[in-house]
Order: C-alpha cells, then sequence, then structure tokens
C-alpha cells in the first residue's frame, strides 16, 4: 500500500495541478477548446467505489470510469487520455485514450503512482492547454 504522506501529496497535486493547466501549451496545431481557466476534478467510480484513485483486487475484473467535473462545455468531447508513465498500467489492464476507462482484469498485486509533476499515472489532454493528471494512484491488492 501507498504511505499516508505519498496519498495526502498526490490529492494536492490532483487538486492544483488542473488549475495551472492553461497555461498554454500545445503545437501551432493546436486551437484551443476554450479560453478558460481551467479548475478541474476528477474522480473514479472503480467498480462501484468511487474515489481519487483506482483500487482493485488481483483476479477480479475492473472497470474504472473517470468523471470530471468542471470542464468546459467548449472542451466537452474534446480530451483525450494517455498512460503518462514508462512502466504503464498493472498488467492486465489496458485505458481507453477516446473516454479514459480503464479495464480488464489484474494478474499482479502492485502499487503505482504518486507525487508527479509531469501529469501522474494517467493524463488528460485538451486543444490548447497542457497536460492535466487525471488519475494519480493505481492500487491492486492481492
Amino acid at each position: 500500500m501507498i504511505p499516508l504522506r505519498v496519498l495526502a501529496r498526490t490529492l494536492l497535486a490532483v487538486a492544483l495541478v488542473p488549475l495551472l493547466a492553461s497555461c498554454g501549451g500545445g503545437g501551432d496545431d493546436d486551437k484551443p477548446c476554450g479560453p478558460e481557466v481551467l479548475m478541474l476534478t476528477f474522480s473514479w467510480n472503480s467498480n462501484g467505489s468511487i474515489d481519487r484513485r483506482v483500487s482493485g483486487k488481483v483476479g477480479v475484473p475492473l472497470t474504472a470510469t473517470p468523471t470530471i467535473t468542471g470542464l468546459p462545455a467548449s472542451c466537452a468531447g474534446q480530451q483525450s487520455f494517455a498512460v503518462n508513465v514508462a512502466q504503464g498500467l498493472p498488467s492486465g489492464l489496458v485505458l481507453d485514450t477516446r473516454t479514459g476507462v480503464i479495464s480488464g482484469t489484474p494478474t499482479q498485486a502492485i502499487g503505482i503512482g504518486g507525487p508527479s509533476a509531469d501529469g501522474g499515472l494517467v493524463a488528460m489532454y485538451l486543444p490548447g492547454y497542457r497536460k492535466i493528471e487525471a488519475l494519480g494512484i493505481i492500487n491492486i491488492a492481492p
């Protein structure tokens, strides 16, 4: 399991990073979806449990669906998601880059994530904005 201080820092980062997401970004071809300063919050429904992290168990099918609060109407439907770390998601899980849904059956107990200045474990992208941390922690119990 992840220590409480690491979890606290991650939750703080999840709260603050979206505030800074409107500092520009993207290439010359990006057309901003809106001029708003984004103040987004993410929660994840992991098989009926809603939290800021995703939790599951080895051998038990998992579906984690993101809910985004504060997304301006001008940006709705323009978001995409990507795994933002070299090790990827826990084995057995995949990310739908269009919807952000994480699904599959985990095959190994592992905790991934923690404080991150580079967009967290799963990042969300919007035209004209920097990447935004959507998910910082995934815990898979034995």
